[in-house]
């Protein structure tokens, strides 16, 4: 027993288990923070809750290091709630287990740059490494000033790292990712409370956003232009990007992801679709390159847009994957998301999200993949299909310069 109890206090409770005997948490509130890996920061962990302080009367604590237990006795005698958390605005404010609750990781100072952003980026990451330099590098690049991010308790250094970048207001959270909306309801905490009325990118780790095929705009330039002056909403399509070679050679150490893997179908996406949204029968398209690659799925499958570009206000209605948006204005001018979800770290990828079975319908996509991954297909590209991802005609048409 001693050697499967990673805390003393799991011990005991199997212990009185053994004779019958179920502790209950009546009037005993605790916190606990644990570490997802050996030198990692310490997150909020199944009772997420705040310190022990004059307004929060908790009987414990756990916080799995030494470091932050000065803090913490400092603030034990005064009246405040620490760390600070933030939730979705739809639902009530509510600590424990899978509540949705997102505590800030990064300075205070951090929420406040994000605030008063012109533009920022909304993400929600989890185990993003292979990606994350080239996700901020590239927006960076386009003039984003600031980065609200929310991770899912990553164990692969993602957390220390964003904690590391002085533009980025980091949340971390432990609500299973399926509990989310995948995603969306960490997205819309943080822009309800320090976006409302600005523009904001939500973007993945693996889509860089692109409009014009040589940098000559910055994004806050862009969303002035006349196409954007009364919308409320942006759709972005996700463009999937592939390698001329194997997979396994796109590993991205070299250079940027178009220059590892640059190519798309020349059909891109199908707008034949059952699938055609919850908010005033909006149109959607769907990928062509994963019909492709698992033929014989249903036609709605494998939507491949995002109205991912917003001006939030709080009377919104966001879909789950943020696919559609209710309640908003939908400018006429359409922009693209390089999605780089082909790779090295595909392989991966697809089977650390298989075991977690967080992803829509059981990740019956991932499932897909890694039946063909199995038969050995590692080559995405068709000479009869493939292009240069600027070459590709629905790409033209939307590539500004």
């Amino acid at each position: 027993m001693i050697s499967v109890s990673f805390m003393e206090d799991k011990m005991l409770g199997d212990l009185l288990a053994m004779r019958g005997i179920s502790p209950a948490e009546e009037d005993y509130r605790i916190s606990m923070r644990r570490r997802t890996y050996g030198d990692a920061l310490p997150v909020p962990l199944w009772h997420n809750s705040f310190h022990p302080s004059q307004t929060a009367p908790l009987q414990l604590v756990h916080l799995d290091t030494h470091l932050d237990q000065a803090d913490a006795l400092v603030r034990y005698d005064k009246p405040g709630l620490w760390p600070r958390k933030i939730w979705p605005s739809y639902q009530e404010a509510e600590l424990g287990y899978q509540s949705n609750a997102l505590e800030l990781v990064s300075s205070e100072d951090s929420v406040t740059r994000a605030r008063d952003a012109r533009v920022a980026v909304v993400a929600c990451m989890r185990n993003e490494m292979f990606m994350l330099p080239h996700f901020l590098a590239h927006y960076r690049k386009l003039g984003v000033e600031a980065f609200l991010i929310a991770d899912n308790c990553s164990d692969d250094g993602t957390l220390e790292y964003l904690a590391q970048q002085p533009d980025v207001a980091l949340f971390s959270v432990d609500t299973d990712y399926r509990l989310s909306q995948y995603g969306v309801a960490w997205q819309q905490a943080m822009m309800a409370a320090f976006r409302v009325g600005k523009w904001s990118l939500v973007a993945d780790a693996d889509e860089l956003l692109v409009w014009q095929e040589k940098q000559s705009q910055t994004l806050a330039q862009l969303l002035n232009h006349s196409d954007f002056e009364t919308a409320e909403a942006i759709r972005v399509f996700m463009l999937d990007m592939y390698p001329q070679g194997p997979l396994e050679d796109a590993d991205f150490a070299q250079g940027t992801p178009f220059d590892q893997a640059g190519y798309a179908d020349r059909v891109p996406f199908l707008a034949n679709t059952l699938a055609r949204g919850p908010f005033a029968d909006q149109r959607c398209w769907t990928s062509a390159l994963r019909h492709r690659l698992i033929a014989g799925s249903h036609r709605s499958m494998f939507v491949a847009q995002k109205l991912a570009l917003l001006r939030y206000q709080p009377w919104m209605r966001l879909s789950a994957g943020l696919h559609f948006v209710g309640d908003a204005r939908i400018a006429p001018r359409e922009l693209l998301f390089a999605h780089f979800k082909y790779n090295t770290d595909f392989r991966r990828k697809a089977q650390a999200e298989v075991l977690r079975g967080q992803h829509f319908n059981n990740a019956e996509e991932y499932r897909k993949y890694l039946a063909l991954v199995s038969e050995g297909r590692s080559v995405i590209f068709d000479p009869d299909l493939s292009q240069k991802w600027t070459d590709v005609p629905f790409v033209r048409r939307r590539l500004r310069g």
